[in-house]
């Protein structure tokens, strides 16, 4: 298995490296990390609003529930996969586009793009567009905090599955983690930071 929280911790070690000397793998490495990343920011937004009772937050409770939408399966009996793609082909500075829109309402600071951010999260390649068939098969898992990148299934014609992970979310509170430590996580735009250090948000992939 590739892609697992373990493979995060060496984050610090590959930036040093992309510093002194650039490869093909090290730029794959520190891609893979930052979309990890934003996926887990995306789910974290969504653990954080979907449920809020606060009127004053009516507009990021709409933004969750649709997000929602997307890691769930947008239509019965299709491929969850599919949904995810049209949430991570999507361009934020596309106002027509609505899956744009809702990254951007997760994602933009003050109408800006955060430095380092990948818009579109996936190139047409790895979303299977380019070369329809191959790219990652994205599969949605409800019964882990962390996802990987695996073997593709032996008829498969995509090249790797993309798991991501979208467990049920704890009960907030001291024991796990509270609407505070996902807010904070939300927000981080360290380039030096690519998962959350509370393990019961989801880490994808990295």
């Amino acid at each position: 298995m590739f892609g697992t929280r373990n493979l995060c911790s060496k984050a610090q070690e590959i930036k040093k490296l992309e510093i002194e000397q650039e490869s093909v793998a090290q730029k794959f490495l520190l891609r893979l990390y930052q979309q990890g990343k934003q996926i887990s920011q995306i789910i974290a937004y969504i653990w954080r609003w979907a449920d809020e009772n606060d009127y004053a937050y009516e507009a990021q409770k709409i933004v969750a529930n649709k997000l929602k939408s997307y890691f769930v399966g947008l239509e019965q009996n299709a491929p969850i996969g599919n949904s995810i793609k049209l949430l991570f082909g999507a361009n934020p500075d596309d106002p027509s586009s609505t899956e744009g829109q809702l990254l951007r309402a997760v994602f933009y600071v003050n109408n800006a793009k955060p430095e380092g951010y990948i818009f579109p999260m996936f190139d047409e390649f790895e979303l299977s567009i380019s070369d329809p068939g191959h790219g990652y098969l994205f599969e949605v898992t409800p019964n882990d905090f962390s996802g990987a990148l695996m073997d593709p299934q032996a008829n498969a014609p995509e090249f790797m599955k993309f798991i991501i992970p979208y467990p049920p979310r704890p009960v907030l509170g001291n024991a796990t983690l509270d609407k505070e430590t996902l807010e904070e996580w939300i927000k981080n735009i360290d380039s030096n930071e690519f998962f959350a250090a509370n393990p019961y948000i989801p880490t994808t992939c990295c």
